[in-house]
């Protein structure tokens, strides 16, 4: 029950794919995020998606994200060409292929609120924000709330109650 109020998008999250279902949490993550003021530059700037290392999963994120709106923000995806543009969005997705380059990419974002989900595990656990594994074929996500809070980031109790802790 509580899957469908926090991902009420298109349907159940069972009828989707993996990567359709990673993209609808990423969404999902923004309604229940708040940014400090600074990082937006207008009352009406967007929230910003940044994808970084994989073209499927931001054809995929594109689709699901484009058009919304979160907390009266239109969202807007990019698709990123390497980590030098990482502090330019709110939330940074990491592909799997990246894995080797986590420990850089997380210092290329350093302190800048940035929500940084990874899609490998591990991710949290060494100082990132956030990170997807599969458990019995099912879509989980762990977070690291120390860095987050470091970050500026504020996370809702009720993404909080559907996340694996980590420190």
């Amino acid at each position: 029950m509580l899957l469908a109020v926090l991902f009420p998008l298109h349907g159940a999250a069972e009828e989707w794919g993996e990567i359709d279902v990673k993209a609808a949490f990423l969404f999902n993550f923004a309604r229940f995020l708040s940014w400090p003021e600074e990082a937006f530059a207008f009352p009406d700037s967007p929230i910003v998606f940044g994808i970084l290392g994989d073209p499927e999963f931001f054809e995929t994120a594109s689709a699901t994200i484009t058009g919304k709106t979160v907390n009266d923000r239109p969202v807007e995806v990019r698709e990123l060409q390497d980590d030098s543009e990482a502090k330019k969005v709110h939330l940074l997705f990491l592909a799997r292929a990246l894995e080797t380059q986590g420990d850089s990419i997380r210092t290329a974002v350093g302190e800048s609120p940035v929500f940084v989900i990874a899609d490998f595990e591990g991710f949290a656990a060494n100082g990132g924000t956030a990170h997807f594994y599969m458990d019995h074929d099912r879509v989980r996500f762990a977070i690291n709330l120390r860095v987050a809070q470091e970050k500026g980031l504020t996370i809702s109790s009720k993404l909080l109650r559907v996340a694996t802790l980590v420190e």
